[in-house]
């Protein structure tokens, strides 16, 4: 039987057809051509981008107070200043206790004002005292390196005060930049590790007088950071306490000039002296030079001769042991100022006994001088090279030796040793293991 499909067609056109074409339609047309209106008239707002509310994910487990600097429907924040002053503590402060672990000794960066090699570092402790004229209540905070992923400095380390732990859920954002996958062994980019940033943990307690302030690294993982400062809000003054013990050396030997007429000493106050009566002659040793020795556990030669380097490099923590031996003879008895050539690395801030073991004719040599060549102290700049003093000592008749093994994480391309004597005359010798 033959289906009846052409009257229902016919109905269904005849339909639609209505709904399309008829100007009276109360649907939506174009008709002929008059601009279309839609059903706007022109007399509401639209508003594009809603604001989105961002509920709070952290806060003050003391005062119930919003510790998200994203949470857009908390206004009022635990770190607001309000009638309180801030306080920062530099990590560099010699009265800072700086505790190494299984990495290595902690260094104490003058120039950038942080504390590198924490990361990984198992057993390492930062350990502050801060002094407060009355018992009070204080919002704490840090100034920590940004890392692949949010974390907290209390989970991350262990933080303690007064020798109570310390916990929080305020974290600091995760570093975008950071070109880190966890799970691989991907190296970071250098500069990462000095994207510093601040936060706060939230409400602490302090006594009145001192109060210790310990922060350790329980190696959980490769996850802490270089740590700047520790900072508080606080309605009471405080200041910084001494927990390291440390002494700052007053020099008693300047002249109507201001300058040090002491030789023997190269504590900080000290390391600008008078050499108006030296020869003013210099001896320079260039470190590709045959004469100098250098190498580490794996290599008998460390210098780097490629085009645009032409420097003693890579010294830092995937080499062991760089060693550098410099020799010179001297004519006659005489101190000798000693003056490195070194790159602006991000080690340069930092003192010259942090990153190496000095020993000046087998003697192990004590010096306050920085090695410091880079005006922005949180940047990489092995491009630029300038010279720092290392400091005096007493060079005997016959040949000198001046010895550098590196110690630290961070380091510096290096070119030249600078010699100035006092008096008598000086000459490149071979050093020697």
């Amino acid at each position: 039987m033959k289906r009846k499909v052409l009257p229902l067609f016919a109905a269904l056109f005849s339909i639609f057809g209505l709904i399309s074409c008829n100007p009276n339609s109360s649907s939506n047309e174009f008709v002929g051509d008059e601009e279309w209106q839609g059903n706007w008239n022109g007399s509401e707002d639209i508003e594009d981008d809603p604001q989105i509310e961002i509920v709070c994910k952290q806060k003050c487990p003391i005062c119930g107070k919003c510790l998200d600097p994203d949470c857009t429907i908390d206004k009022e924040k635990c770190y607001d200043i309000g009638n309180r002053t801030k306080y920062e503590f530099l990590g560099s402060d010699k009265r800072v206790k700086v505790t190494g672990g299984n990495k290595g000794p902690l260094t104490q960066v003058q120039a950038g004002g942080y504390i590198d090699n924490f990361n990984n570092n198992e057993g390492a402790t930062i350990e502050y005292q801060i002094i407060a004229s009355e018992a009070t209540t204080a919002c704490m905070g840090a100034t920590i390196s940004m890392m692949p992923l949010a974390m907290s400095l209390t989970t991350t380390c262990e933080t303690y005060i007064n020798d109570e732990k310390i916990l929080s859920n305020a974290q600091v954002k995760a570093n975008l930049n950071w070109p880190y996958i966890p799970g691989t062994t991907t190296i970071p980019s250098p500069n990462e590790w000095y994207n510093f940033t601040e936060y706060f943990i939230g409400c602490v307690k302090l006594k009145e007088g001192v109060n210790t302030i310990r922060i350790v690294n329980p190696n959980r993982g490769a996850y802490q950071f270089n740590f700047k400062s520790i900072e508080f809000l606080s309605s009471v003054p405080l200041e910084m306490g001494n927990a390291s013990g440390y002494e700052e050396h007053v020099c008693e030997h300047k002249n109507e000039d201001g300058l040090c007429t002491d030789y023997d000493c190269n504590m900080a106050d000290c390391l600008v002296k008078d050499e108006s009566d030296w020869t003013h002659e210099k001896l320079t040793i260039e470190a590709k030079d045959d004469n100098v020795l250098k190498f580490d556990d794996n290599n008998e030669n460390i210098y780097n001769s490629a085009p645009g380097e032409d420097c003693i490099g890579y010294l830092d923590s995937y080499n062991s042991n760089q060693t550098i031996i410099w020799s010179f003879t001297a004519s006659e008895e005489t101190y000798v100022r000693l003056s490195l050539e070194h790159s602006g690395g991000l080690g340069h801030g930092s003192a010259f006994t942090d990153t190496w073991k000095l020993f000046f004719n087998d003697e192990p040599f004590e010096t306050e001088a920085l090695a410091k060549c880079n005006d922005d102290a949180n940047k990489w700049n092995y491009t630029m090279y300038g010279h720092s003093t290392i400091g005096y000592m007493k060079a005997k008749p016959g040949k000198n030796t001046f010895k550098m093994i590196h110690n630290s994480t961070t380091g510096y391309n290096i070119r030249s040793l600078d010699v100035y004597n006092q008096k008598g005359e000086l000459a490149v010798a071979q050093a020697e293991k």
